[in-house]
């Protein structure tokens, strides 16, 4: 359903805006042309708002615009953009380095919109998204002396690329871990935690068959060792993705994440 503004001369503005999707928006990252979905709340107040960075890499997924919306829903303005080479984004697909800076970019693009509070902007990612996340946190919180971000919450991400990986070949996903040691390393937030500064809320499910809930301890570890803000929700009998799924625990973890957000942007 979409709906059309109408100014009082003959001419009128449409714009592409569905209850269920959101509004279709493209941004501008290292050249290319990214594609995403944005949610604003009714009203003509400046909210606080959100980057939802999903899993996989198959583009913007029904589950994460219903999130969205329900976000949306809570009073945030999100959006959730399609990384590099997904979907219509424009981009090198796979480039771990050009997922993070276009999520940094839709940060920059929240934070060009009128209705938005420049400083209560918040990261949310799950799985593939939660590494991103991890890495955004980690390399572009202070640009420019701007605190772009203000709170984080990642949701069963790998942190050690290379125990993900080893994982990955005991269960037959992956045939062998042959990448480079610096690869491997560049590709693990656990060891670049010293520079997160933001409140860490870590959601994972114990049960996870796809990434291991040691990831989430290993983090954990660290982050009470340096001394982070940061809190951890494990649930005893959910696996990967489940906060997509209808289930107790599900809504559980749903409830923390609102009001994780909640406690640090409103």
């Amino acid at each position: 359903s979409s709906s059309s503004v109408n100014s009082s001369s003959s001419s009128s503005i449409s714009i592409s805006y569905s209850k269920i999707d959101g509004q279709k928006i493209y941004f501008t990252s290292a050249g290319n042309k990214i594609s995403g979905f944005l949610y604003k709340p009714e009203g003509s107040v400046t909210f606080p708002a959100i980057v939802y960075l999903h899993g996989g890499s198959s583009g913007v997924s029904q589950d994460v615009k219903d999130a969205s919306r329900t976000l949306m829903n809570s009073g945030y303005v999100v959006i959730a953009p399609n990384y590099p080479g997904e979907s219509d984004s424009g981009g090198t697909f796979g480039d771990h380095d050009e997922e993070i800076i276009s999520a940094f970019d839709a940060v920059l693009y929240l934070k060009s919109l009128n209705y938005v509070k420049k400083n209560k902007i918040g990261l949310v990612g799950s799985s593939h998204g939660a590494g991103i996340a991890l890495d955004l946190i980690e390399n572009y919180l202070n640009v420019n002396g701007n605190d772009n971000i203000q709170v984080a919450v990642e949701m069963f991400g790998g942190v050690d690329a290379k125990a993900v990986c080893e994982y990955w070949v005991t269960t037959g996903k992956k045939s062998s871990c042959d990448e480079p040691e610096s690869e491997f390393i560049k590709q693990s937030p656990i060891f670049r935690v010293d520079r997160i500064n933001v409140p860490l809320l870590i959601i994972h499910g114990a049960k996870d068959k796809v990434v291991p809930v040691k990831e989430a301890y290993k983090l954990e570890t660290e982050l009470r060792n340096l001394g982070k803000v940061y809190d951890i929700k494990i649930y005893a009998n959910s696996g990967h993705g489940f906060v997509y799924t209808k289930t107790v625990e599900s809504s559980q973890a749903r409830s923390e994440i609102t009001k994780w957000l909640n406690k640090y942007l409103k």
